[in-house]
């Protein structure tokens, strides 16, 4: 696979237009940091999901994502 999620970090995928990008009004945010664990998924969700939202945010010319995909939801 490829490197992953890093913290800090937003990256936009090859095939998609730009993250800043002002002609698209559509943004999903993956969230996968780990393997799936359902026990941890509120702990793993919380304080690091909210960072990287706001990372990416700015990357993406303070636009908010519309989906949020994540391992587990509660």
């Amino acid at each position: 696979g490829d490197g992953g999620m890093k913290s800090g970090s937003c990256r936009n995928r090859g095939q998609s237009q730009a993250l800043n990008s002002k002609s698209s009004s559509l943004l999903l945010q993956n969230y996968f940091p780990s393997f799936p664990v359902q026990i941890d998924s509120c702990k793993e969700h919380s304080t690091s999901l909210a960072e990287m939202v706001g990372t990416c945010y700015k990357a993406a010319g303070n636009k908010m994502p519309n989906f949020l995909a994540v391992n587990f939801y509660m």
